[in-house]
């Protein structure tokens, strides 16, 4: 199925895109230009197939082009307890024996085989961390960026 893009020619910038472009668009556009209306150069460029999902529009080469998969962060146990600062991981060992959430954090990551920084069970326990102040809001935004020691 053929797929256009409709853009602006002093810039590249999208303006639609569709299975179609109405027939009667390049004389809409000259009819409007007639009028006195300020209407800026549209161009269509013609795709022998749909723009897929994760693809943008590039204004610099006209092209769709593929958004690269965002990189997910994955340690081992030991990777993701070595971002923690020494303070941090005392406070945090303290806990486990009053604070069962803090215990089974822990004790799930240190029965993976890795942990993922974008799974919701990390996101929620650094986020819980930080709630109850065994981190800080930059501590906990640090360790889930994979910065490290800072």
């Amino acid at each position: 199925m053929t797929w256009f893009a409709v853009y602006e020619v002093a810039t590249g910038a999208l303006k639609s895109s569709g299975s179609r472009v109405s027939p009667t668009f390049v004389e809409d556009r000259d009819a409007r230009r007639d009028a006195g209306e300020d209407v800026p150069d549209w161009g269509v460029k013609e795709f022998a197939v749909r723009a897929q999902s994760g693809m943008q529009w590039n204004p610099v080469t006209l092209e769709w082009d593929i958004q690269p998969p965002t990189p997910v962060v994955v340690w081992t146990a030991k990777e993701f307890l070595l971002l923690f600062k020494m303070h941090e991981w005392m406070a945090v060992q303290a806990a486990r024996s009053v604070d069962p959430i803090v215990d089974y954090f822990f004790s799930m990551t240190e029965v993976s085989d890795v942990i993922q920084a974008d799974h919701p069970s990390v996101i929620q326990g650094i986020a819980y961390l930080e709630q109850f102040e065994y981190l800080t809001a930059d501590r906990a935004a640090a360790i889930l960026n994979n910065e490290g020691l800072v």
